[in-house]
């Protein structure tokens, strides 16, 4: 059995004991934590959801509601910057890369998008586990590229907030998605944050088991997301943010 590393097991306690100060919506289970899948790193096999388009976003994170900026602790709001200078700078490469894209000839861009269907395809009948770990990685190196394409193509880019994250359908957990629920009231929106709380400790736990079975001097492997120090830092950030405004919440 794999010991979690401190860091991850911290913050899933932290969100496990969020989850019971949120009732969960009517008709929903309780998410289930990597901690009780039979392998660290396994793949779940949820029917895919219908997909809707998120928005793509700025290069600076939204202004968070008024009742949750105000009597921040010092600690989430230094969490908040450092959160919000990781998100720009991996907004920032995206963009650039999106701006070579742009450039390259149309049939180059078909090319890769078949590439992605490809991967999703081969994603959800692998012969191995190795298998679904090279599909996985190469769908977050062409993401990392800058390719976006339509639901059809990556579907794991329109996926509704608030599902839980089936890595055989989505693809990659993206290390920005989280930063969607910046501008949001929190304690409005306290189920789909739980939900992608439990998605990014999931992707975490995974991408460390990837690194401790890789070689120090290997190149790092990314396999299920797609920049783990923001996924992190975000996991970390929303899950005190969330817990602040829970001790803030007015008791009747």
């Amino acid at each position: 059995m794999k010991v979690l590393p401190c860091s991850t097991l911290t913050l899933l306690l932290l969100i496990l004991g969020i989850a019971y100060a949120i009732p969960p919506l009517s008709g929903t289970s309780p998410p289930r934590t990597a901690a009780n899948s039979k392998h660290p790193a396994a793949l779940s096999a949820t029917p895919s959801q219908p997909a809707a388009k998120l928005a793509t976003g700025s290069s600076t994170l939204p202004e968070e509601v008024e009742s949750e900026r105000s009597e921040l602790p010092s600690s989430l709001t230094a969490l908040r910057v450092s959160f919000a200078r990781r998100y720009h700078d991996l907004h920032s490469a995206q963009v650039a890369r999106q701006s070579e894209i742009h450039q390259q000839h149309p049939l180059e861009r078909q090319l890769r998008q078949k590439d992605m269907e490809m991967h999703f395809l081969k994603l959800t009948h692998p012969e191995h586990w190795e298998a679904q770990r090279e599909h996985l990685t190469a769908i977050n190196a062409l993401r990392r590229a800058g390719y976006r394409f339509g639901p059809q193509s990556d579907p794991g880019l329109h996926v509704p907030l608030g599902t839980p994250w089936d890595f055989l359908h989505y693809g990659p957990y993206p290390a920005s998605r989280l930063a969607e629920l910046e501008s949001r009231d929190l304690l409005k929106v306290g189920n789909e944050l739980r939900w992608e709380l439990e998605n990014a400790v999931k992707a975490l736990d995974g991408q460390s088991y990837v690194d401790s079975m890789g070689r120090a001097t290997e190149e790092p492997q990314l396999v299920y997301t797609d920049d783990p120090d923001l996924l992190h830092t975000a996991t970390e950030y929303f899950s005190q943010k969330l817990q602040s405004a829970l001790q803030r919440k007015p008791r009747f």
